[in-house]
């Protein structure tokens, strides 16, 4: 699965089990563009529906070691926390 089809799903499924199991399939992919992806859907995830997405978000942390100087993945890494953390207030 590519990048923006990740993503698009996470923006047009009306279904949380869905973007679930896409960010599940794809998340220990070795690949940063794909985690960074998966960073974003986890976001759009919390932003969108009532989830718990901790686990998903400490599967991020965790391959994010690989890429440790991607300034790319640490922008996504970044967004999806600004959005777990907006939305969980609300």
């Amino acid at each position: 699965m590519k990048a923006e089809e990740i993503i698009g799903i996470a923006l047009f499924s009306d279904d949380a089990s869905e973007i679930i199991k896409v960010i599940q399939r794809n998340i220990d992919r070795l690949d940063e563009y794909i985690l960074a992806a998966c960073a974003h859907a986890i976001g759009h995830l919390a932003r969108r529906f009532t989830v718990d997405v901790s686990e998903l978000r400490g599967r991020i942390m965790q391959g994010a070691v690989e890429f440790g100087g991607s300034k790319f993945l640490a922008g996504a890494i970044v967004d999806m926390d600004d959005d777990i953390a907006h939305f969980k207030r609300k």
